[in-house]
């Protein structure tokens, strides 16, 4: 009896090496591929397989192929904390990468996290995801520097001394306001007044209106690319005169295909630079289009930065995941990242890059500003 129970016991304890040790490596993925958020999960998706299917060419992690599981999030914090369980205690995986936004990504954090998992954020920017939390790396852009960046480039480029702000009230939404609400009178630019809205307004014509008689340079305006069709589109129809500037939740082609003529010259805070000339950016974009004929955007390419992180961890690290999350800590010009370089990871395990501006052109995203200045590109 005293054998078997030792037995027993040595198979126990090679459980969690399994996801390590057969001739695939399992990385967990969670996105939401249902719900009002599917269209971005998609993309978000794609951009993963595509990571997996270019290391698995290049010949896996230590020869080893990735075999992505995934499972819907439905970009829900209850569904998250479903799915950590399902990746960590039956999948075992031995890293995971979020694909979905931040209300979800901060409710399986502190999962992955007590369970020793690394955990990458690659859409979810809010500041709390990775804070005190060792084994979780953000490679999202964190909210606030959107507003930084957006307040500098308005200052610069579009030459703004008003702005008026349009904010979506959830975590994205007000997180990345407070930082052009913060850096703005630094540069000269008065702002009028502030205006919220709801997840999943339709009609913006009533603060539109007020936004009108305001008469500001800029309209600094969170969402996601849903409310913000609508935005444009009816800030047109009333004759707001604002330049409308977003954030990557801008940086779809939906935008384009709901939002029509309106949308030309809105400008958005992105990480994705269509004009870059860096090799891994080039190849994502062709192999993208090429793959699921669309354009790629911002949240397929952090994801496909998010699965080359954790794969860069698995590489230098092993199974171990103290190791793991070490490697990706020291990471130093990190190339082959589609929104890079990656420059470093600062405290807390949160990617710096430089961080581009991008103006809306004849139904296209098209270089516009860009920026590497710390003060700006620091959390």
């Amino acid at each position: 009896m005293r054998s078997i129970v030792i037995m027993l016991c040595a198979i126990l304890l090679l459980v969690p090496a399994l996801a390590f040790g057969a001739d695939e490596i399992k990385v967990g993925f969670h996105v939401p591929l249902t719900g009002w958020a599917a269209a971005d999960g998609q993309s978000s998706l794609q951009g993963a397989q595509l990571a997996v299917k270019f290391i698995n060419a290049a010949g896996g992690i230590n020869g080893k192929k990735i075999n992505l599981v995934y499972y819907d999030d439905r970009c829900e914090a209850k569904d998250a904390v479903v799915v950590a369980r399902k990746l960590i205690e039956s999948d075992k995986c031995v890293g995971v990468v979020s694909g979905s936004y931040s209300t979800p990504t901060r409710a399986a954090a502190p999962i992955y996290n007590q369970s020793k998992v690394p955990y990458i954020s690659t859409i979810g920017t809010h500041p709390e995801i990775p804070i005190d939390r060792k084994y979780v790396v953000q490679v999202a852009v964190m909210s606030e520097i959107h507003g930084k960046v957006g307040a500098k480039m308005a200052s610069d480029k579009l030459k703004a001394k008003t702005a008026d702000l349009l904010i979506m009230d959830n975590d994205f939404g007000t997180a990345v306001t407070d930082g052009f609400r913060k850096k703005a009178p630094t540069f000269g630019i008065k702002i009028l007044n502030e205006y919220k809205y709801p997840l999943g307004e339709k009609d913006f014509r009533s603060l539109l209106s007020n936004i009108k008689n305001d008469n500001p340079d800029v309209l600094w305006a969170s969402g996601y690319y849903e409310e913000a069709a609508q935005i444009a589109k009816q800030a047109k129809e009333m004759g707001v005169k604002a330049t409308i500037i977003g954030q990557e939740g801008y940086d779809s082609p939906y935008l384009f295909k709901l939002g029509g003529d309106a949308v030309n010259g809105v400008v958005i805070t992105t990480s994705l630079d269509r004009g870059s000339t860096r090799p891994a950016t080039k190849k994502f974009l062709a192999e993208y289009l090429k793959d699921y004929k669309v354009a790629g955007d911002q949240v397929a390419a952090q994801a496909f930065d998010g699965v080359n992180v954790i794969a860069y961890g698995l590489k230098k690290g092993g199974s171990d995941p103290d190791k793991i999350v070490d490697a990706i800590s020291q990471i130093k010009n990190f190339e082959d990242a589609a929104t890079g370089p990656i420059m470093y990871f600062a405290q807390n395990r949160v990617a710096i890059r430089p961080i581009v501006v991008q103006m809306v052109k004849n139904q296209a995203f098209t270089s516009f500003y860009s920026t590497t200045d710390k003060d700006l590109i620091l959390p």
